[in-house]
């Protein structure tokens, strides 16, 4: 895991080191085993690791190519690596051999797929490779967006790097709050995969290449997921099966580590099945589970994750951030990374996090993902209509049996018709539907800005062909900003820890095996459990009182408690007076409603910590 930094002269005057080396310096990483920068004429690249693999050993930082002039800066998790040697070196014994730094395999897809060596490299990737015979500097990110990578233009300087702030020391003009992406982090909607809260700052989005020149800026797409794949007709044993050699695949690549493995679980099935399938799988490797426990508070689920150790045989480390301390940022009780925002429930993990560090854990494996892949996205009526099953469609609807409400028919009947009508008419409804937020805080030019943006990713998502409806906005949604944006959030959370957080259902093959299934097998009808496949090919693995859960965990509670409860004044004193009100960006009045509401869960509580969230980026910013 590495924070990298690169800078380009598209002037081809000379590039100074000693500007990548402030960008580096402004990255936090929680433990650095190697640093190093090079200046090779109009780039400038430079790299800080933290070893999480044996292959992270090998190499050099950043790694240079003698014989063709290439550099390259990578933050980097290669996955089926004998693989790619093989393809890379058919003839070559020494392609068998597990030596060589992923950085040096990614230098040699380069040299021998050009632009398309993207689509050869399997795992979770950033990086960053000057090329001196095109005078051109190429970058990539992962298809999933697991590791950052961000840019900027100033004049005739390209600088890019893992952290927005690290972006800075090379720009003439400091950091600027971007309007257009704060009405959109405030409602979780990011539409722009490549929007950030810096005005200026680009993000690569996720399965897309990056190619800068003197005269050229050009952002291709070489990878998306195939909303019109599907398996095999088979039966519900036998997908089970299929699914459960596929995770345990997932699991098998991301956890390879040098030293033990953290798995970080909470009481659900997708953390759970992550760690029951490392423990069945590799036994041998130690395994330490980390958990967070909520004495007292509803979501407290820590005895399920005790059942789940003893059922592993694998030990359990508890911690309690709700007895934490919870630290208020301009209080200066807590160093906080710069670009991971507030949150209760991302602070949480912070203790884990250290524990994790304390005892010797650099890679943690989660269950991150697992929501996204295998759950109802409201268009399953819709599909099953359209297809002419009735039973399902009821039964998704949650339509008892006799009832003729007259608003269910309406949404019946909306959803059966819903996939023929024109681009416009389903473009005039959507219109109708995001002008009501809630809660609306937002101001009118804020307002328009935003629904603009929803409309336009509907449209795009809504044209893509896809076998059914809900597989295609899967799809959307797994490349699209928000899924990324959490993604990186974990990234660069763990990153200053100095922990590797890996995602097993993020893992390219899994997903791609997710959405190919027949969408019964991902979701179920009310009153059905959900996820049923996850639950069919768990049950011999994790506990009954796990696999048989029919509700998820809520953690509104818990961010209740510290929205108002310890950081209650705190709140009331930052939205006091808006610093986004006086941007143009909320309504004053409304906030103080919202305060005065003191919601305890659902849109409006998530509104109110998205507005804190932004107050103290905005004053950070500012300062």
């Amino acid at each position: 895991m590495n924070g990298i930094a690169a800078v380009f002269r598209r002037d081809g005057a000379p590039a100074d080191a000693r500007m990548v080396d402030r960008m580096l310096a402004a990255i936090p990483l929680g433990r650095v085993d190697r640093v190093g920068s090079a200046s090779v004429g109009a780039a400038a690249l430079g790299c800080k690791e933290l070893f999480t693999t044996v292959e992270d050993a090998f190499g050099s930082a950043p790694h240079a190519d003698a014989t063709t002039g290439q550099v390259v800066v990578a933050d980097v998790r290669l996955t089926e690596r004998l693989d790619l040697r093989v393809a890379l070196r058919p003839s070559d014994a020494r392609a068998h051999a597990p030596e060589g730094h992923d950085a040096q395999l990614v230098a040699e897809a380069y040299d021998r797929w050009g632009d398309g060596c993207a689509r050869h490299l399997e795992g979770d990737f950033a990086f960053a490779i000057w090329d001196p015979a095109r005078s051109e500097l190429f970058c990539a990110r992962d298809r999933l967006g697991v590791r950052p990578l961000y840019y900027a233009l100033d004049g005739p300087l390209f600088a890019c790097a893992s952290e927005e702030l690290a972006l800075f020391p090379a720009l003439t003009a400091g950091p600027r709050p971007n309007g257009a992406a704060m009405a959109s982090f405030l409602y979780e909607s990011y539409g722009d995969a490549g929007q950030t809260l810096y005005e200026g700052v680009r993000a690569l989005p996720p399965g897309h290449t990056l190619t800068v020149g003197p005269t050229r800026l050009r952002v291709q797409r070489y990878w998306s997921p195939d909303p019109c794949r599907r398996l095999a007709p088979t039966d519900d044993i036998d997908y089970a099966a299929q699914f459960r050699d596929a995770l345990g695949a997932a699991v098998a690549r991301c956890s390879a580590a040098r030293g033990p493995v953290g798995v970080m679980v909470s009481g659900g099935l997708d953390s759970t099945s992550v760690a029951a399938t490392l423990a069945a799988r590799a036994p041998e490797r130690a395994t330490t589970l980390f958990h967070l426990s909520f004495p007292g508070l509803p979501c407290n689920e820590r005895d399920h994750a005790r059942a789940l150790s003893e059922r592993c045989g694998l030990p359990l480390v508890e911690v309690e951030p709700a007895l934490e301390a919870a630290p208020w940022p301009l209080n200066g009780d807590g160093q906080r990374q710069p670009d991971v925002h507030y949150h209760p429930t991302s602070d949480m993990f912070t203790p884990a996090l250290r524990a994790a560090t304390a005892r010797g854990v650099r890679v943690m494996l989660t269950g991150h993902g697992g929501d996204q892949e295998l759950r109802a996205t409201g268009y399953e009526v819709a599909d099953a209509l359209h297809r002419g099953d009735f039973r399902t469609a009821f039964a998704a609807a949650n339509l008892p049996a006799g009832a003729a409400r007259l608003a269910t028919w309406r949404a019946l009947l909306r959803q059966a018709i819903w996939p023929d009508l024109p681009a416009d008419v389903r473009a005039w409804y959507w219109h109708r539907r995001t002008l009501r937020l809630e809660p609306d805080v937002l101001t009118p030019v804020a307002r328009r800005t935003l629904i603009a943006q929803e409309q336009r990713v509907r449209a795009a998502w809504e044209q893509v062909p896809a076998v059914d409806l809900a597989t295609g906005l899967l799809c959307a949604e797994l490349v699209g900003a928000g899924g990324s944006y959490a993604s990186s959030q974990w990234t660069k959370h763990g990153r200053a820890l100095g922990v590797e957080v890996r995602h097993p259902f993020l893992d390219r093959q899994l997903v791609e095996f997710l959405l190919a299934l027949p969408p019964g097998q991902r979701w179920a009808a009310p009153p059905a459990a959900t996820k049923p496949v996850l639950r069919r090919a768990m049950a011999q693995l994790l506990p009954a009182a796990i696999v048989e859960r029919t509700a998820g965990t809520e953690f509104s509670c818990y961010v209740e408690s510290i929205v108002f409860g310890r950081h209650v004044t705190q709140v009331q004193d930052l939205l006091a007076s808006s610093r986004l009100a006086d941007a143009g960006i909320v309504r004053q009045d409304a906030v103080r409603r919202l305060i005065e509401q003191r919601p305890r869960s659902g849109a409006a509580l998530r509104c109110l910590v998205q507005l804190v969230a932004l107050e103290l980026w905005l004053r950070q910013v500012s300062e």
